[in-house]
């Protein structure tokens, strides 16, 4: 079966700061736990783990902050494959849930 290639790259440009605040680091933790967490059925949250524990992984973070200047982003959707490589994956994709839109762009770049 033919391949896709899809390759997202996205840099931020800008200047760049550490933050020293125990604080902040376990409130983004916490936040950042919650986003991966949140599409499982039993849901684990940082404070499920023995507070010991927890205050020697905050001790191990380095928490940074970037103010963001600029954004630059490039996308590649198999353009350098052949063109019968991109039709039998978007023939794929067609039968695919939600494989339509990827299928499109694909045709797009042949």
């Amino acid at each position: 079966m033919p391949t896709v290639v899809l390759v997202w790259a996205r840099h931020a440009h800008g200047n760049l700061g550490v933050i020293e605040n125990d604080a902040w680091v376990r409130t983004l933790l916490g936040r950042l736990t919650d986003a991966q967490e949140s599409s499982h059925a039993h849901r684990w949250q940082v404070e499920d783990a023995p507070a010991d524990y927890i205050a020697q992984m905050l001790g191990a973070i380095v928490g940074i902050a970037i103010e963001v200047i600029r954004l630059q982003g490039k996308w590649k959707v198999s353009q350098n494959r052949s063109a019968s490589d991109c039709a039998g994956v978007a023939f794929v994709l067609d039968s695919l849930a939600g494989g339509l839109a990827m299928a499109v762009l694909v045709r797009g770049n042949t």
